[in-house]
């Protein structure tokens, strides 16, 4: 055969006729055990997603059993009797023994679909809490093969499906990911979050923004999700925009039309050839660019598109939905803009959109939008530097009959500056804005603090009140704790002094923890009194330096002195003011050393700076 590794190609895909792929594949000369450098092989593979039909089928045909380390137990779990488990269980085969994916028997039996080898595996002491590589828990084994039978089953064992992977998600948020239409309706009826966030070191998202289908996303929403956290992939699907359309202006269009505009008057419907063909094919500044192969930047402006964050979108039924301004790249792009227009998509891919005079409706982003009667309320900004003023909230209505856009004016204790925050109709009337950043003026100028404090605006006075968080709601760690903007093996520049020093990051560890439980910080030991987390950087600090350039230059070589081997700190301890300069892996003896410190800070005989 011609093609490289057909046998492990086809196991990749893992179709429902795989096995009959396989066989056919076997015939015709296949070697049952091709392996990559990574060791994958396709028995290994093959197990790994459930297929043992595939698995029983290779085993026939001389694959080769150290590829899985099975023992009989594993075999007759797989694909045997029931007997036949029973059998090997009292021939003393270990309940606790590994194969190579770190499963023990009762694992590998989530995948099986049988709940009587489960329960026999349970009933002769195998664990509930067994977990496999990566840590995975029983109950992502059973949400990969989408068997809501057995999480059903598993839930009624104890298993608590409001808890953590390794990874951040909950069985919620895993089962929306993998598209396991079954497992997200099952754990809906017993009764899951739709909105609980998930434990992601970024930024914290709830379940619909990781849906991987539109069918997943409707049944989320059906449950009370938030739609405007649906992702840009699903919105475009349900606007019926085509990602994969190319532009079909003509040159002289694109150059008419290519900058943003503001609007003259409250709304100016637009007439922009080239800005509905943008939206048509959802596309970025840079494809217009390379499409009219213009890509030197030489013009002061941005080009205009359709592509962007922190814009919002409000369904008003019917397939009808608007969406309102964004910002596209970041400060750091030529063609970052924050817009201020309005789209209404009426169904069937028919859309207007509308521009607006810039002080009737300044440029806005990462604002929340909540739909009242025949008003959206446009809540908080980012917005240009120039246009934040500290102390002060926008709120502005869009009229969904008019399409005018008015400022509201409020009184009382607003929020501030806000932003990517959250906001609910709790009442008719009242609509309740929770978590996001606010922009403030520190020492050294303008600050984002993280939102600890629930604010609610009135609409029939348009009264801001402000209360704080009560015991029950705050969480254990301040929020600050739980995110960090560097990645493992990030390499970070700091000043200090006159010098400078090399930061290397080898590790941001995530420790959940549970009530009382004791957790070691530098100043003091702590008794956990709810369920939470924090995140935990591990990092490494260069001998000082001269200047930034030697430092760059022995990044060039791979090689730097050391004079901190290794610091666990939180995140707010983590040296502020640092410079990205790259990346590097991080060498065997580093890792090592944080393995011990780990444990160490398991044991309680290591804390966190």
């Amino acid at each position: 055969m011609n093609i490289k590794n057909p046998l492990l190609k086809a196991v990749y895909a893992n179709e429902a006729n795989l096995l009959e792929q396989v066989k056919s594949l076997i015939t015709e000369g296949a070697n049952p055990n091709e392996c990559t450098k990574y060791f994958e092989t396709p028995l290994r593979v093959s197990s790994r997603n459930g297929r043992f039909d595939v698995v029983k089928y290779l085993f026939s045909v001389d694959a080769d059993p150290e590829h899985l380390k099975w023992t009989p137990l594993f075999h007759a779990v797989a694909y045997g009797s029931v007997e036949e488990t029973i059998m090997r269980i009292f021939e003393g085969y270990d309940l606790a023994a590994r194969d190579t994916w770190e499963r023990t028997p009762f694992l590998l039996s989530m995948q099986t679909g049988s709940i009587e080898k489960a329960q026999i595996l349970l009933d002769q002491g195998a664990s509930l809490n067994d977990k496999g590589r990566c840590e995975q828990p029983a109950w992502e084994y059973a949400i990969q093969m989408d068997d809501a039978d057995m999480l059903a089953w598993l839930i009624t064992k104890g298993i608590d499906y409001e808890s953590y992977n390794s990874f951040g998600n909950t069985p919620l948020i895993e089962a929306a990911q993998c598209g396991a239409v079954k497992c997200v309706k099952c754990l809906l009826t017993h009764g899951a979050d739709v909105n609980k966030k998930d434990r992601s070191q970024f930024s914290q998202s709830t379940t619909i923004s990781k849906a991987l289908t539109q069918e997943i996303a409707e049944i989320l929403l059906a449950a009370g999700a938030d739609f405007s956290q649906i992702s840009s992939r699903l919105r475009s699907d349900l606007l019926q925009i085509d990602s994969e359309a190319t532009l079909s202006v003509s040159e002289d269009e694109y150059q008419s039309q290519k900058f943003r505009v503001f609007g003259k008057s409250n709304p100016e419907l637009c007439n922009r050839a080239f800005w509905y063909n943008m939206l048509r094919c959802n596309a970025g500044a840079w494809t217009a660019r390379k499409h009219f192969n213009e890509t030197t930047y030489s013009e002061d402006e941005p080009i205009w598109c359709y592509e962007r964050y922190g814009k919002s979108i409000t369904p008003l039924g019917n397939d009808e939905y608007i969406e309102i301004a964004g910002e596209h790249e970041g400060s750091y792009d030529p063609d970052f803009c924050i817009y201020n227009e309005v789209f209404h998509h009426k169904g069937n891919g028919v859309v207007s959109i509308y521009q607006y005079p810039e002080n009737i409706f300044p440029p806005t982003d990462f604002h929340t939008v909540t739909l009242v009667d025949k008003f959206i309320y446009i809540i908080g900004n980012l917005g240009y530097p120039k246009n934040r003023r500290t102390g002060f909230t926008p709120v502005f209505r869009l009229n969904i009959e008019t399409f005018v856009i008015e400022e509201v004016e409020t009184t009382g204790n607003n929020p501030g500056w806000i932003y990517n925050h959250s906001a609910e109709l709790i009442k008719p009337e009242i609509i309740r804005i929770e978590g996001g950043l606010i922009v403030g003026i520190g020492a050294n100028g303008e600050v984002h603090e993280i939102n600890k404090s629930i604010f609610e605006l009135n609409l029939k006075n348009f009264e801001w009140i402000n209360y704080e968080r009560s015991p029950e709601l705050t969480p254990f760690f301040p929020e600050e704790y739980k995110q960090f903007d560097y990645s493992d093996r990030a390499l970070l520049s700091m000043q200090d002094g006159d010098q400078w020093r090399l930061l290397k990051i080898i590790n941001v560890y995530r420790i959940d923890v549970i009530p009382n439980q004791p957790i070691r910080m530098e100043e003091e030991n702590l008794i956990v009194t709810k369920d939470d987390f924090l995140y935990v950087v591990a990092y490494t600090t260069s001998s000082a330096f001269k200047c930034i350039d030697e430092i760059k230059e022995c990044i060039a070589k791979n090689e730097w002195p050391i004079e901190i081997p290794l610091r666990c700190c939180r995140t707010t301890n983590f040296p502020t003011d640092c410079r990205y300069q790259g990346f590097a892996d991080v060498k065997k003896d580093e890792m090592e050393l944080f393995k011990e410190w780990k444990l160490s800070f398991e044991r309680g005989e290591k804390f966190i700076l």
